[in-house]
């Protein structure tokens, strides 16, 4: 809820409306409070901010373990690097076929849609479950640096 403003450029002509976006009625007759709704929005945004490094993470992981295996002869260094980033892959991005474990990115979404399903404040264990992802994540990442 709040005051929001509206721009549409067209060519060299900018037109603007502003507006008043309000709780839905019924969501507040259940006690959910603007603070709560602030709540949930700062852990979405979090959640989001976590799910993009992941996605970032896979996409870098990708990239150098796609250069090191178009090479033919890897050192044992460069061998035990694209090793490592197998590994990371295999735990950031679920394995095809059926009933497979989600995986570190599938986990983040999951959590994302938890928060966004229904105006409330979150709940304590999506916090923790946060938290909990984070530092996955942190680990995946000193997995590859060591």
């Amino acid at each position: 809820p709040g005051t929001y403003t509206v721009r549409l450029s067209v060519d060299e002509e900018v037109m603007e409306q502003s507006f008043e976006l309000m709780m839905d009625p019924k969501v507040a007759e259940s006690g959910v409070s603007l603070a709560d709704l602030k709540q949930q929005e700062k852990v979405g945004l979090e959640i989001v901010d976590l799910l993009t490094d992941v996605k970032k993470m896979r996409e870098d992981i990708r990239q150098e373990q796609s250069k090191l295996e178009q090479r033919k002869d890897l050192s044992v260094a460069e061998q035990k690097r694209l090793e490592k980033l197998q590994a990371a892959t295999k735990q950031l991005v679920r394995a095809e076929g059926s009933y497979t474990k989600p995986m570190l990115i599938d986990q983040v979404n999951y959590l994302y849609g938890i928060v966004r399903r229904a105006d409330q404040i979150p709940g304590k264990d999506v916090v923790e479950r946060l938290e909990e992802l984070r530092q996955e994540k942190k680990k995946l990442e000193q997995s590859i640096d060591d």
